[in-house]
């Protein structure tokens, strides 16, 4: 390993590697060359990442240090939480599971990651997407008959996918829930057949 007293050695084809994709992913990504000091256990290279996720602020760091003249993964860092260790591990094995969990949201997708969560709220009526009403839609035109949309107890660790995160039941009793519904939800829409005019008198 060079002398690094001045000028930092070139950025490891690992280290740019993970740079490379989570910018290629819409995150920020820096590679900063760290030399040993009384904190750290010697030379190496710290990668910053950040982005405005479909979850939320997500930023991490990771860290490399030189053992001789291997390079080796040390650690991560994530913001308020204690460093994580994952020594010797593949760390763009890592990135790719971070930045696919963690997407950067784009215009016109359907914005349901943040459902993922553990302590994830139930959907509002304004975040309702054609993907979660789909299986409504479809219940519907089957049944011929409106069909009232509540927020399903899908959601967190349970949550299978879009249409997963409502139910619905067609046209309740006032104090009628469905069974599957989350506890905290009040019915949010109905949906109605396509054909419903056709059969119900207005007027």
């Amino acid at each position: 390993m060079q002398d690094t007293a001045t000028t930092a050695p070139k950025v490891p084809a690992k280290v740019h590697a993970v740079v490379a994709y989570a910018r290629q992913h819409g995150w920020s990504a820096e590679a900063t060359w760290s030399p040993a000091d009384e904190t750290n256990t010697g030379d190496g290279w710290v990668v910053t990442l950040g982005a405005d996720t479909a979850r939320g602020r997500g930023e991490f760091r990771l860290v490399w240090r030189y053992r001789g003249t291997t390079l080796k993964y040390e650690r991560h860092f994530t913001t308020g939480n204690a460093p994580g260790l994952w020594r010797d591990a593949p760390t763009l094995v890592y990135v790719h599971w971070a930045v696919r969990n963690n997407p950067v949201p784009l215009p016109g997708t359907d914005p349901v990651w943040r459902w993922l969560e553990a302590d994830a709220l139930p959907p509002t009526t304004d975040e309702l997407t054609e993907g979660m009403l789909a299986q409504a839609r479809r219940d519907a035109e089957k049944s011929h008959l409106p069909q009232t949309v509540f927020a399903s107890q899908w959601i967190g660790r349970q949550f299978l996918g879009a249409d997963c995160l409502l139910t619905n039941t067609a046209m309740p009793r006032e104090d009628y829930r469905p069974e599957d519904a989350h506890p905290d939800a009040a019915p949010l829409m109905t949906v109605l057949p396509s054909r419903y005019f056709t059969f119900v008198p207005v007027g």
